[in-house]
C-alpha cells in the first residue's frame, strides 16, 4: 500500500460564496480583490496542470527526436526549457534533464 497523499480531484472551482477548494487568506497582508484574484488565478493553474505537463511532453519527445533545421542553438534551449517545465510540473523529481 502506498503512503502517497494524492491531492484533491480536478477540477477545482472557487466560489466567494460558498465552501472552495480554496480559501483566501486575507491575513497574508492581501486584500478583497487581490485576495480574489490570487484564489482564481490557483485554481485556474491546477485546472491546466495535467494538460500543459502532457502537452509539454508530447513537445519534447517531437524535438528530441528530430535534428534540428533551423538554429541549433534555439532548438537545444528550447528543448532544455521544455524539461525544465516538466520536471518542475512533476515535484521536481523523476525526470532527467539533458
Amino acid at each position: 500500500m502506498s503512503d502517497q497523499v494524492v491531492h484533491t480531484p480536478t477540477p477545482w472551482d472557487y466560489d466567494k460564496f460558498k465552501a472552495s477548494i480554496i480559501k483566501v487568506n486575507k491575513a497574508a497582508g492581501y486584500t478583497g480583490s487581490t485576495a480574489e484574484a490570487n484564489a482564481k488565478f490557483i485554481v485556474k493553474a491546477v485546472n491546466c496542470h495535467e494538460e500543459l505537463t502532457q502537452a509539454l511532453k508530447k513537445a519534447e519527445l517531437y524535438l528530441y527526436t528530430f535534428t534540428p533545421a533551423v538554429n541549433k542553438q534555439d532548438y537545444i534551449n528550447t528543448l532544455n526549457q521544455i524539461q525544465q517545465a516538466i520536471f518542475t510540473a512533476e515535484g521536481g523529481g523523476g525526470h532527467e534533464i539533458i
